[in-house]
């Protein structure tokens, strides 16, 4: 809804306070999508991909990072990464030659957050 505020939308089934489009234009207004985030940046490449692909990841300063793969249906798959980085930009090679062909997700996790990014697996 925030992404698109004049579109057609149903908002149902979230906690007190924010089930109605009044009630989550009045708690948001001040809040876009754009400040939303962590300060880690998470890109794939190539995506969609056919067997390797590459993950790169920028930490600002030092933290505990974790990376896991996720099925669409929520359920983990790998976890890729799990340990203190440093401030950095990180490469990663992963063979996904294993997987059938579908869409996953790939989820960074740190202190301040999570981020999200969708993988095309052909």
């Amino acid at each position: 809804y925030l992404k698109s505020p004049n579109g057609i939308v149903e908002i149902r089934d979230n906690a007190t306070g924010c089930n109605s489009q009044e009630e989550v234009e009045e708690d948001c207004e001040d809040l876009s999508v754009d400040e939303v985030g962590l300060s880690e940046q998470l890109s794939i490449y190539p995506n969609p991909c056919s067997g390797a692909t590459r993950f790169r990841l920028t930490i600002n300063d030092q933290r505990l990072v974790i990376l896991d793969l996720f099925e669409i249906t929520g359920m983990r798959i790998k976890r890729l990464l799990n340990e203190v980085k440093m401030p950095g930009t990180y490469d990663m090679e992963v063979d996904l030659s294993d997987l059938p062909a579908g869409s996953y997700f790939l989820r960074l996790e740190t202190k301040d957050g999570t981020r999200t990014a969708k993988l095309i697996k052909l």
